[in-house]
């Protein structure tokens, strides 16, 4: 079988390529609908845009290339198991810690959002302008109460960093 969205889907001729692409070559994919969590959008900064990855890092160069993680930005994702029972005081909390992360000044995204297909599963995603600005925000009272709660609560989490590929616009 090869891996196709459901018809009634448009799918561009990009697309339509790209899973050709992928059809060819074997690739395993999966694609899950996202819902909103939050009221504000994922690029809260100016215009709509953050850095996500196009930011100057501390070393004055562009960000999101080269291998050393000084020369980056901060982007990540963390992935949340959340009981059912317990997603509503779960979203409440991360607003709480969201709330102060929109107002850190090297923040550029910080969004939560949720499967459709799935009660229990929460991701967000954030970026910063450096790994050092990530770590402050980490290490944060707002960041540490968030952490607190989702220990409380036997809340399941991961975090991963994601590295920028490629010249693509970051526009959401």
């Amino acid at each position: 079988l090869s891996p196709r969205p459901p018809p009634n889907i448009h799918r561009s001729d990009s697309t339509t390529d790209f899973l050709q692409f992928l059809a060819e070559r074997d690739i395993l994919w999966e694609l899950f609908p996202l819902s909103n969590v939050t009221d504000n959008s994922a690029a809260h900064k100016e215009g709509g845009r953050g850095s996500l990855g196009l930011g100057v890092g501390r070393r004055g160069k562009k960000g999101g290339g080269g291998d050393d993680p000084r020369e980056l930005n901060a982007n990540v994702v963390i992935q949340y198991h959340v009981p059912p029972s317990k997603a509503d005081d779960f979203i409440d909390a991360w607003k709480e810690a969201a709330s102060k992360t929109w107002e850190e000044k090297t923040n550029s995204v910080y969004a939560l959002r949720r499967f459709s297909t799935l009660n229990h599963h929460f991701m967000a995603y954030g970026s910063w302008e450096t790994y050092d600005d990530y770590w402050d925000h980490f290490t944060s009272k707002h960041v540490s109460k968030l952490r607190q709660f989702l220990a409380d609560n036997d809340i399941l989490w991961y975090i991963d960093q994601l590295k920028k590929l490629g010249e693509q616009p970051e526009a959401l």
